[in-house]
This record gives structure tokens, C-alpha cells and sequence, in this order.
């Protein structure tokens, strides 16, 4: 069984870094500090997933604040806020793709698009109800 926290280690982490000497110097390495089997490769798929869809629906201003701090948008229990984007882990999940959701109604309705048919635009007490274009 593996020694590593899955669901708390932050998703950039599983990404190679430099290798550090005794004396506090690069080595000139790169090294997967976790490992670099297949479950850390699908962690890295899901981290630039991730990054690559925070780059494609948030805000300028949200973009300008990411460049500066580091930090990107999370809605959690229906609250927004911001966290440093190479914090999130496999636990925030569920709470980026809350966000990725209202992101990506804000951005249609920036653009004008029309929401498909799976997007969410009801919310109940359990989370999202589906809203077709029929009904």
C-alpha cells in the first residue's frame, strides 16, 4: 500500500522538481518527489485538466489576480472564494467542478451562447437539477 495522501497532496506536486543536494543547491535533476507510475501520471493529467480549464473560463479579472497571486476562484458550500491553485488537491475537486460550472454559465452568458441541454441551471437542496431545452 502506498504511503502517500492521496486526496491532500496537491495535485502540482505530482509533477517533476528540482532535486536539492546536502547543501541546499539544485542538483541539476528533475525528480518526482511521489513516484512516477501510472497513478501519479493520471494526477497529472487531471492537475493540467484542471489548469487548462480555469485558463479557458475564468474572468480577466479573476486571470489578473491568478498571474499575481496565484490564485484562482472556488466556490465552496455556495460561497466564492480564492485559494492558491497549486494548493488544490484531489479533496477540492468536487468543489472545482462547482466551480467550473458557474464559471462556465457566466462565460455563455458573456459570449451570448445559448446553455446546452446538460448544463445545470437549477439549483435544489441536493446540489444541481438538470434543466433541458425542452422543458
Amino acid at each position: 500500500m502506498s504511503e502517500i495522501d492521496w486526496m491532500d497532496t496537491p495535485l502540482e506536486e505530482f509533477y517533476s522538481q528540482p532535486e536539492f543536494g546536502e547543501d541546499a543547491r539544485t542538483t541539476g535533476q528533475m525528480v518526482f518527489p511521489h513516484g512516477d507510475g501510472t497513478a501519479h501520471a493520471v494526477l497529472r493529467s487531471l492537475q493540467s485538466a484542471v489548469e487548462s480549464t480555469y485558463g479557458e473560463l475564468i474572468a480577466t479579472r479573476d486571470f489578473d489576480r491568478l498571474e499575481k497571486t496565484g490564485e484562482v476562484p472556488v466556490i465552496r458550500n455556495g460561497q466564492r472564494g480564492y485559494e492558491l491553485f497549486d494548493a488544490l488537491t484531489l479533496r477540492d475537486l468536487p468543489a472545482v467542478l462547482d466551480t467550473f460550472m458557474v464559471l462556465g454559465r457566466s462565460e455563455r452568458r458573456r459570449s451570448g451562447r445559448r446553455p446546452s441541454a446538460s448544463v445545470p441551471s437549477v439549483k435544489s437542496g441536493r446540489g444541481y437539477v438538470l434543466k433541458s431545452d425542452a422543458s
